[in-house]
């Protein structure tokens, strides 16, 4: 073999073998060309395609050189009519979707399946239009998914995916899909789990370039060793026929002739005039506007191979000019054909392997995106230093709480002494003495005794005072509970158990994504319904009243008090010079009332007026002390009555106090679990992220061995 083609077959096997070894995007489209070209190469023969728009002048040219057995054992000829030179040569695109498919060492390799406006099922069923091999990914049903084709606006084919009641689900973009969902441009599908990784099986929806031509003749036409072009003297060239021979592409071409075919001069000595002044335009065309064209131009007698009625034997002037041809022809071909056909086999690897570097340069490029962001991710992780901070926040909030609650207790030791405090006339102390003050005595008579009650005349619907003073009483402590514990939450120690709340929230909230709303309930409402639901004792507010009447009391007053008389009497007469003796007295004073019957009278009315306004002075004293008694009794119960229940209530207060304290204290618990959770979690990403760059960096390494090997591969 050739040199030169022996270089290119090895160059092949490297190639080929190189590709074995890395299965990247879009590589198996070129395993096939880089097959094709071996096998060209192997058959060891050039190709020499002859064109013509005149499929006549093609078949004569064509007929023509397989008169020559040389060129016949070392080619093979084909013939075409003259095809179009395309305007511009873009690839087209399919919608297709394409299978992520991971590796050990290599990332980002996709497998593309072209959509059809059949439906097409995807699941590990492996008769799918896209089977998923289950040994490979999780999660994934027999019959998991399937894509159908509808018409959307302007009756444009789109394509739904349909899930197929999996076990798993199916997921556009990280959200399940309920039923169906259109597809949209780069869509990412995941079956079976919401989030893609190397065990997730991961279709993205795009739109794959077609890596054939179009106007594929074109190209297939002039991919040939030796390009033979047919054209008739006896005309100018055509639109068609200069465009092709100025704009042809002849990388891959060795040699270009233009084969000119001459008229006969014995039958045509019109057109010869005119095949002369036409070679001379044609060349003097190809020298100054065909001027990146190669033809070479090459005047044949073709007739006796297209005229039937043409004799064979031709002039010498034109078997010289045949024979010269076959000359130069065999002389390119005979010297050593396999590196001509090197030469165009090595151009059309090129060819084939120009996207490759491109391929593997933003594979490169992505896994250095994925180090950076890999890099990034573990430098914000390693910043955070969450232990201590989550400590120190703890400790803040602890202290903070401490000295609240502190400060809350003093607050209602004040509040409780200001509300029993004797001298003000804002306690409720004051408020009981005042209310048993405005109370009113009552006398009753029940079963023939006398009652003196105390009674309130401004309630006229409840003569009972227990229980206005119980309600009293109890309206006021709950009034009292009610505004302590709003003190409590909003006012205490710089705005309550509220703000103490906010700001352990704030402490805490290192991580916002973490904390979403705040772990510290607020605060519950007081509850002091049960201590006032006891069925309270109340005092007796009445005394029975025992009252003398009148002309007892009379008597009662004559007799311990005649002797007084008497003796006030003996007295006065004795400081008068006057002395008597009891009996003597009295008969006098028999004798005197005897004869002015209206002192006696008098005397009487005196003393019975006298005894009147006492007996009524010495009852309302009575009254007044029996009301004094009651009152002090009534309000010196129910003092002592609320000051037992304010114990109580304290009690329950404080009892609610350690209830939130112990709230804020499971809060924190859970706070500090929840961060703990948390930094074990980011320290599992932080040594997975290592792990990560570890592998990207071992891929990157790898990719470039590949990339340093594949431009080795390159230097033909």
């Amino acid at each position: 073999m050739a040199p030169k083609a022996d270089k290119l077959k090895q160059t092949l096997e490297n190639v080929q073998l190189f590709f074995k070894k890395n299965e990247y995007e879009n590589f198996e489209s070129i395993a096939k060309e880089l097959e094709k070209l071996q096998t060209r190469l192997e058959q060891k023969k050039l190709t020499i395609q002859i064109v013509s728009q005149s499929p006549i002048l093609a078949q004569a040219l064509f007929d023509f050189i397989k008169t020559n057995k040389t060129l016949l054992e070392f080619s093979q000829l084909k013939f075409n009519t003259l095809p179009k030179t395309p305007e511009k040569i873009k690839p087209q695109q399919f919608p297709s979707l394409k299978l992520r498919r991971s590796r050990e060492n290599i990332t980002d390799i996709y497998q593309y399946y072209e959509l059809s406006e059949k439906e097409q099922l995807i699941g590990r069923d492996p008769k799918s239009f896209i089977p998923i091999n289950s040994k490979h990914y999780r999660g994934v049903s027999w019959n998991h998914a399937i894509i159908k084709a509808v018409l959307g606006e302007g009756n444009l084919v789109q394509w739904e995916i349909w899930d197929l009641k999996s076990t798993n689900g199916t997921f556009i973009n990280g959200k399940r899909i309920k039923k169906c969902q259109r597809l949209q441009l780069k869509d990412k599908i995941t079956l079976g789990s919401s989030k893609p990784s190397r065990a997730i099986a991961e279709l993205i929806f795009d739109f794959h370039n077609d890596p054939s031509e179009p106007n594929s003749d074109y190209w297939e036409i002039i991919d040939c060793d030796l390009l033979l072009l047919a054209i008739d003297t006896r005309q100018n060239l055509s639109t068609q026929e200069q465009e092709f021979i100025k704009n042809i592409d002849s990388t891959s071409i060795s040699r270009q002739f233009l084969v000119a075919d001459l008229p006969d001069p014995q039958t045509e000595e019109i057109n010869v005039k005119n095949a002369e002044a036409n070679l001379a335009q044609l060349e003097n065309w190809l020298k100054n506007e065909a001027t990146n064209s190669s033809f070479e131009l090459v005047p044949l007698f073709l007739k006796p191979y297209y005229d039937r009625n043409q004799n064979k034997e031709i002039e010498s002037c034109f078997q010289k000019k045949q024979e010269h041809f076959f000359k130069s022809l065999d002389n390119l071909i005979k010297g050593q054909p396999e590196n001509l056909l090197a030469n165009r086999l090595t151009v059309k690897l090129i060819q084939i392997l120009e996207p490759v570097e491109p391929i593997l340069e933003r594979h490169q490029k992505a896994l250095s995106e994925k180090i950076d962001r890999e890099k990034q991710k573990l430098e914000e992780l390693t910043n955070i230093e969450l232990k201590g901070a989550v400590k120190q926040a703890i400790n803040q909030i602890n202290e903070d709480k401490d000295k609240f609650f502190k400060q809350v207790k003093l607050e209602l030791a004040q509040a409780k002494g200001g509300l029993l405090d004797n001298y003000s006339k804002y306690s409720i102390i004051y408020k009981i003495q005042e209310l048993v003050e405005s109370l009113k005595l009552k006398i009753l008579i029940k079963n023939g005794q006398k009652y003196i009650r105390l009674s309130d005349e401004a309630n006229i619907e409840s003569q009972d005072i227990n229980k206005i003073l119980i309600v009293f009483c109890t309206s006021y402590l709950k009034e009292w509970i009610k505004e302590e514990w709003k003190k409590i939450c909003e006012v205490y120690n710089n705005g309550g158990l509220n703000a103490l709340l906010q700001r352990a929230y704030a402490a805490v909230d290192l991580i916002p994504s973490l904390l979403q709303e705040s772990p510290f309930a607020s605060p519950q409402s007081i509850n002091m319904h049960n201590i006032f639901l006891i069925s309270f004792a109340g005092i007796s507010c009445e005394l029975p009243h025992k009252q003398i009447s009148l002309g007892s009391y009379i008597m009662k007053q004559l007799r311990s008090q005649m002797m007084q008389i008497m003796m006030m009497l003996t007295l006065g007469l004795s400081l008068i010079g006057v002395s008597a003796n009891k009996n003597q007295l009295m008969k006098d004073l028999s004798s005197i009332f005897n004869q002015q019957p209206w002192i006696f009278g008098l005397v009487v009315s005196v003393v019975t007026v006298l005894l009147v306004n006492s007996y009524r002075k010495e009852n309302d004293n009575k009254i007044e002390e029996v009301e004094q008694k009651l009152k002090k009794d009534v309000a010196n119960y129910y003092q002592s009555f609320t000051k037992n229940l304010l114990e109580k209530i304290i009690q329950d207060l404080n009892l609610a106090l350690e209830v939130e304290d112990n709230k804020i204290n499971n809060s924190l618990k859970l706070v500090s679990d929840m961060y703990n959770n948390y930094i074990l979690e980011l320290e599992k990403q932080q040594t997975e992220i290592k792990k990560n760059l570890e592998e990207y960096k071992n891929q990157q390494r790898n990719l470039e061995k590949d990339l340093s090997e594949f431009n080795k591969l390159k230097r033909l």
